[in-house]
């Protein structure tokens, strides 16, 4: 049972080196298989970004989403699948995902930000606090500053507002 384990661990390495080596096709035959073999989180995960980086979204983000269902606690994956639903504006999915994943993962950056900005462009309460939360605790995480823009200037707080869409675009 622990050799099956190793194996598995290894194989997924190869797969990540080839992926990030620039050989999506060895990283993409590599994973498959082991997945067909034996299904998890982290073989969809794989497969999803494999997915995404070949301009392949939908499936990408179904299998991101697979991943999730499997592991909640992937915070890689969970990640990935929110910025890619704010990307593709699919904003109903990611409000009901990032609602989801906040519970689980209450300590990523990454998740808070993500459920802020939902929150902020679906105009509900508690964007604000999320998304000064996720700008403490990492400020240069994507999309983050423009979520602030859109809760400040639903506040009220014009100056802020565009102080935060200016922040946004520098990074």
């Amino acid at each position: 049972l622990e050799f099956r384990r190793v194996l598995f661990r290894s194989r997924m390495l190869l797969a990540a080196i080839a992926w990030r080596s620039g050989d999506a096709d060895t990283a993409w035959t590599v994973v498959s298989a082991l997945d067909a073999e034996k299904p998890s989180a982290q073989t969809r995960h794989l497969m999803g970004l494999l997915k995404l980086a070949k301009g392949e979204t939908a499936e990408g983000v179904r299998l991101l989403g697979d991943a999730v269902e499997r592991d909640p606690y992937l915070q890689s994956a969970v990640e990935t699948r929110l910025q890619t639903l704010l990307v593709l504006e699919d904003l109903d999915t990611l409000s009901t995902a990032a609602e989801a994943a906040h519970r689980d993962l209450p300590d990523s950056a990454i998740v808070t930000g993500m459920t802020g900005v939902a929150r902020a462009l679906r105009g509900e309460a508690g964007a604000l606090e999320l998304l000064q939360a996720a700008i403490a605790a990492d400020p240069a995480q994507p999309f983050v500053h423009h979520g602030l823009g859109v809760a400040l200037r639903a506040a009220g707080d014009n100056e802020g507002a565009r102080a935060a869409f200016e922040e946004e675009i520098r990074r």
